[in-house]
């Protein structure tokens, strides 16, 4: 019994790590059911003992005691429990969300945790290893942990007997999820048995929780996520630190790397802060040592100053005496402005303001400096303590410890000053869209700006709060890394807050994951691949803004004509309010409803980008057999502009689409470029769309392969109406649903401002996307 993850595939792993998010329940309820399960199994077996030697005397004294001090904890009872492999499958099943139907995928599983082959697995070891897949903050994963192996809740974990196996499952999974982790072990038992304050070999649920979580290789281990979690949470001058990939032995490069603290090389695993880029050993980085520094108590006017990091850095010129530094030597660099230094340079110069002061770089239009963050002059009688909680990106929570309600402090407890006539980014990242692109995008632009200007919107509920905490800031810009979705979520969140300027701050795109038609149209690429973002940053200086139309879509119900009830109540809402790109009814909607109801009713099985291609085409296919939008011309009527538009007499349509944008289905042109004087030129902010009919899927096929005739032009104009008499497929802007009988309108809604570059973006950079490889 017992064992490890590391036997487990690659794509094994991923596949349940994938299918793990989906689980219905947290592991903390699995673990609480269990118990409960097995409490009331024991107490069964204790009644029915005692019945056997006392017959007829149920609930004695005797019984309860017996039963008190057989179970006087019920997380005791789980401890020493195993799983035979029937019982594995079973619970796998019933609270992962594992797909159990391949008998050799669960018995490698299974195989996995049973070492030793005596056909049982430890629970609590499952239980570790699903708490490292597991979302939840480090203080719940600490705590839980605790519950789970203490064999005696008040004298608290053997440092000897019980650190050794959670680090052992910990480090096993971490290993089998491809993580780089084996040599943290001795690292991190070192640094646990300090917790041990009192020195009586056990760790109490206080040391363990309060301790554990400025342990950076014990939070590393538990799968968090160090950046995004200290980008949340993180006290002003704490470190963002991110585990550092070791160099392979087999690596051509020599070059030494210094550890800002002690200054000594790094030969194993190390920590690199993402604010400042300070790389450390592990045992370093718990000693006291500041990141810079985010916002000013003063309220600005003064000018930044370097910030200088020690590290082993590629050559680069010396800014006092302008030789090269070497590699292989300690140097120093800025967090901000990203200059180097010689070490005895550094020394010389230490004290000497007109040295000290910082012009942050390349990118000083694009930056905040810690200057230009301060805190606004309102309730003094906070504390410094209250002051020194301020937490990277807070909105909110430090206003709520009063009892001031005034929008300015509940939504902006800082006040934004950027450097004069420049144009400061607002960082809105989805890291939901393109798989793990977006940790690494929010890990560099963490050290290339100020990190207050970096916000995981689905850490934060959304990009509201963040553009509350920016409104108005002179010569904001927005980048959003995310899907087409993403950049419509910001716009509709500018709606709201009313903007000085009614188009809002101009938007750039970092396009993550597939389709990103908007993102196309505006020069910013297909998607992002992954790669340095300093070509990103300078295409945000050199580009020019300009307007994108928006349109709003309502849509009312008719009576039910031709369908029955049950079909008709079976429709979904209308998901969006306002079309960015485009609008479509027909054949192409209906098979995104299809795949979007497969992936609601089983989202594991469709975590694979690969897999979700062949269900479409299979879905594609079926749709040519059901013909459920053959002849869909004859059940709509169309008005354009107040005009009667005739398409039921004329060619045979299973999709109409309004046009928008001069993209879709990921970089097709379905209006075509070819003049005519029937039709102006395609212009997204002229406040005009086009009307397009597909004849069928095989139409559709041809012209996403870029062969044959583009769609059918029916017209231009600016208000729509469209009436149908039967239930049909409809999407806007890829989210699709079925939709009764109805009549649908849509107008002129606003405008938008979008960046385009000077040239389009390419999208084929390279793979370096940690701030260790920015630092050279």
């Amino acid at each position: 019994m017992g064992g490890t993850s590391s036997s487990l595939t690659s794509n094994e792993v991923r596949d349940i790590a994938e299918q793990y998010q989906c689980a219905p329940r947290k592991i903390k309820i699995v673990w609480a059911e269990y118990q409960e399960a097995l409490w009331q199994q024991q107490n069964e077996r204790l009644d029915s003992e005692r019945e056997a030697s006392s017959p007829g005397k149920v609930g004695t004294p005797r019984s309860k005691a017996l039963r008190n001090k057989t179970t006087h904890r019920k997380e005791s009872i789980v401890q020493n429990e195993s799983l035979d492999f029937e019982a594995f499958r079973t619970f796998c099943s019933s609270y992962f969300n594992i797909d159990t139907t391949c008998e050799n995928s669960v018995r490698h599983l299974f195989g996995s945790f049973d070492k030793d082959g005596d056909g049982m697995v430890s629970f609590d070891e499952i239980m570790v290893s699903a708490m490292v897949l597991d979302n939840g903050t480090p203080e719940e994963k600490l705590q839980f942990l605790f519950q789970a192996y203490c064999r005696d809740v008040e004298a608290g974990l053997n440092i000897e007997t019980q650190l050794g196996p959670i680090c052992d499952q910990m480090v096993a999974t971490n290993v089998a999820m491809g993580r780089n982790v084996e040599g943290l072990k001795p690292t991190l038992m070192k640094m646990l048995r300090e917790l041990d304050r009192s020195g009586d070999g056990f760790i109490c649920e206080e040391e363990w929780v309060q301790g554990g979580v400025k342990i950076v290789p014990l939070l590393v281990l538990l799968g968090l996520d160090q950046s995004t979690y200290n980008l949340q949470k993180r006290v002003e001058g704490a470190h963002m630190w991110k585990l550092t990939r070791r160099r392979s032995a087999l690596s051509t490069s020599a070059r030494k790397n210094f550890c800002a603290i002690c200054l000594e090389n790094i030969k194993a695993e190390s920590l690199t802060c993402n604010s400042c880029g300070a790389t450390v050993h592990m045992v370093c980085s718990t000693v006291s040592h500041k990141c810079r520094p985010t916002y000013s108590l003063t309220e600005g006017g003064t000018v930044p100053q370097h910030f200088w990091v020690a590290g082993g850095y590629k050559e680069d010129r010396c800014i006092s005496c302008l030789e090269k530094t070497k590699e292989n030597t300690i140097s120093y660099k800025c967090s901000w402005c990203k200059s180097s230094l010689h070490d005895v340079c550094k020394t010389n110069t230490d004290g000497l303001s007109s040295q000290d002061e910082c012009t942050l770089g390349q990118f000083r239009n694009l930056i905040i400096p810690y200057t230009g963050f301060h805190l606004k002059p309102v309730n003094h009688d906070k504390s410094i303590s209250d002051i020194e909680r301020l937490k990277i990106n807070d909105t909110v929570e430090f206003s709520r410890r009063k009892s001031s309600s005034s929008y300015d402090e509940l939504s902006k407890p800082l006040e934004i000053i950027p450097t004069e006539n420049s144009t400061p980014l607002l960082v809105l990242i989805n890291p939901g869209s393109g798989g793990q692109q977006g940790e690494g995008i929010i890990d560099q632009l963490s050290y290339m700006l100020n990190p207050r200007q970096v916000f995981d919107v689905m850490a934060h509920g959304g990009p509201g709060k963040a553009l509350q905490q920016f409104y108005d800031v002179p010569g904001l810009r927005l980048l959003v890394a995310g899907g087409d979705g993403t950049v419509g979520w910001v716009m509709s969140e500018i709606d709201k807050l009313n903007w000085q300027d009614a188009e809002g701050p101009p938007i750039a795109i970092l396009p993550l994951g597939t389709g990103n038609d908007l993102a196309r149209c505006y020069g910013w690429g297909a998607g992002y691949t992954g790669g340095r973002l300093s070509s990103i940053a300078r295409k945000i200086l050199a580009s020019r803004s300009g307007l994108l139309d928006r349109w709003s879509i309502t849509v009312k119900k008719l009576r039910k004509l031709e369908r029955s009830d049950r079909e008709t109540e079976a429709c979904d809402p209308l998901p969006l309010s306002i079309i960015n790109n485009y609008f479509s009814i027909g054949v192409d909607a209906s098979i995104a409803v299809k795949f979007h109801q497969m992936r609601q009713s089983n989202p594991g099985k469709f975590s694979s980008r690969s897999r979700n291609k062949i269900i479409y085409g299979e879905l594609a296919a079926s749709e040519i057999m059901s013909r459920r939008c053959m002849n869909m011309h004859k059940h709509m009527k169309i008005k354009l502009d107040g005009e009667d538009i005739d398409i039921a007499s004329g060619p045979s349509l299973q999709c109409l689409v309004m046009l928008n944008i001069v993209s879709m289905y990921a970089g097709c042109d379905i209006w075509g470029t070819k003049t005519s004087k029937n039709f102006k030129a395609q212009a997204m902010d002229d406040k005009i769309f086009e009307v397009a009919g597909i004849a069928d899927l095989k139409h559709m096929t041809t012209i996403t392969a870029g062969i044959g005739k583009k769609g059918h032009r029916i017209g231009q104009g600016s208000v729509l109406q469209i009436t149908t008499d039967i239930a049909l497929p409809m999407q806007i802007d890829g989210e699709p649903w079925l939709q009764s009988p109805c009549q649908i309108k849509i107008k002129f809604h606003n405008q938008a401002r979008v960046l385009q570059p000077e040239s389009p973006v390419q999208t084929e950079l390279q793979d370096r996307s940690s701030v260790s490889s920015l630092l050279g």
